[in-house]
């Protein structure tokens, strides 16, 4: 093993061990002053080496700022030690997800997800909907695991039908219906950071949320039938093949779905994980409280490992969740560098009583524009930022003293709900965003060609946000 390899494996080993300290005073709720700040230092110390040049400057960037805010101000090392672990529960958020996609992958349920693309779609126009459904509905769960599955699982269906531009058509309906869920899913990280930090139930903002994310996906579907209708998406709406007979093709459709039935499990099995593991946040943040964020992370891998037992792919979940220690943590590095150098210097801001200075200029800026204006502020500023290449979760960490109730003149619920929806247009609007980046990939487009086209989707969302969230002001 060479000196690369055994670097790789140590830092991966670290890695590892943070997560799981974490993980462990989360779920017992004790030595977070102590040993949360210290696992941020180590997630720094072993990820910078290995980050990209960008992430690496703009992370020393963020330490040497908020450093020099807190020693101007007086501050002691034992406030700058503590502002290490502000965000170190999403890091560790970010970390834990994905190993919900192993029983998903062990359990083939991406074969009877094409299966039945094949048997029940007739039209383009169905085979959207579909699309965007089963994205939206694996989103609740998988998150940035469903643009790899749902893409690989209905592409062949797309190649049925004469299609114009079926990358363009593929990419719209999977990042739309992914996008929405991340307003209300529990293992979306930006709903328990928003969560988190304004005080806001998330059983309480379900309703709204949940709400506002069907209302999207039903302008989604409107505003692709129009399109069809008005010619601008031409498609034929037959199965196409040698023959050109759409019954002859509707019927090979068929069979490849009925030969494909076998290869993977039932999908309601899916949908009762998927319940039941949203009725387990549910009961547990009734049960004990505490922050979405920690009620999340802490479930995680025993629902993941209750599910492949229950199918019998407990072999299978070991190595992959070796491989995903070994492989996808190393690759976090620039998240988790970023991210805790980002939760350092927004609270070396606020031990500097920077946040009262930025939250004066924000309360006269609310005043001057009113709550309308504010409510419209709240929903862009996170759009623009992403453009600027920052995540959402970056921009809010360093903007949320300027984003409270009291200072922009909006109920927590209200300004929780619009935040959200703001983050939410970046995730897909973003053209540096890893949602961009990831589905780009899988339909060899550019990212900015795909954030291009997802503006009019996205403007009509926040106006129909706006509006609803204007009402229940």
């Amino acid at each position: 093993m060479g000196l690369g390899q055994r670097w790789d494996a140590v830092r991966a080993g670290a890695l590892a061990g943070l997560v799981l300290v974490q993980l462990a005073v989360m779920a017992a709720g004790i030595g977070e002053a102590s040993l949360t700040p210290a696992v941020g230092i180590g997630m720094v110390a072993f990820a910078l080496p290995s980050c990209g040049w960008a992430a690496r400057a703009l992370s020393a960037l963020l330490l040497a700022g908020g450093t020099l805010f807190l020693w101007r101000a007086g501050g002691s090392w034992t406030e700058a030690f503590a502002a290490f672990g502000t965000m170190v529960p999403v890091v560790v958020l970010f970390a834990v997800i994905p190993v919900l996609a192993l029983p998903v992958q062990l359990g083939g349920y991406g074969h009877s997800v094409a299966a039945l693309c094949r048997r029940r779609v007739r039209t383009p126009g169905q085979l959207y909907r579909v699309i965007s459904g089963l994205s939206y509905f694996l989103s609740a769960v998988l998150n940035l695991a469903t643009l790899p599955m749902v893409v690989t699982a209905v592409r062949d269906a797309v190649q049925q039908y004469r299609i114009a531009r079926p990358n363009r058509f593929l990419a719209s309906g999977v990042l739309h219906g992914f996008a929405l869920p991340t307003l209300w899913s529990p293992v979306a990280p930006i709903v328990g950071f928003v969560l988190d930090q304004t005080g806001v139930s998330w059983l309480r903002l379900f309703p709204l949320l949940c709400g506002l994310s069907l209302l999207g996906l039903a302008w989604d579907w409107l505003r692709h039938a129009a399109g069809t209708r008005w010619g601008r998406r031409a498609a034929v709406y037959a199965c196409t093949g040698a023959d050109g007979g759409p019954d002859r093709e509707a019927a090979a459709c068929e069979t490849a779905a009925a030969e494909a039935a076998g290869t993977g499990r039932p999908l309601w099995e899916l949908a009762l994980a998927v319940g039941l593991f949203l009725g387990a946040v549910s009961a547990m943040s009734l049960a004990i409280g505490g922050g979405l964020t920690r009620t999340v992370a802490v479930l995680v891998l025993p629902a993941a490992a209750v599910w492949v037992l229950a199918i019998g792919q407990g072999r299978g979940f070991w190595r992959a969740l070796r491989q995903h220690v070994q492989v996808k943590l190393p690759g976090m590095a620039n998240q988790a560098a970023v991210f805790v150098s980002a939760g350092y210097f927004a609270a070396c801001l606020q031990q500097a009583g920077v946040g009262a200075a930025i939250g004066e200029v924000a309360a006269r800026i609310a005043d001057a524009v009113g709550p309308s204006g504010a409510l419209a502020l709240v929903l862009a500023t996170p759009m623009a930022f992403a453009y600027a290449g920052m995540h959402p979760i970056v921009t809010l960490t360093l903007l949320l003293p300027a984003f409270r109730p009291d200072v922009v003149g909006l109920a927590p619920e209200l300004l929780a709900a619009a935040l959200l929806c703001g983050a939410m247009a970046t995730f897909v609007g973003g053209p540096f965003n890893a949602t961009l980046g990831v589905m780009a990939a899988l339909v060899n487009e550019s990212p900015f060609a795909l954030a291009r086209r997802r503006l009019p989707f996205l403007v009509g969302f926040e106006v129909l946000a706006y509006a609803v969230l204007r009402l229940g002001a």
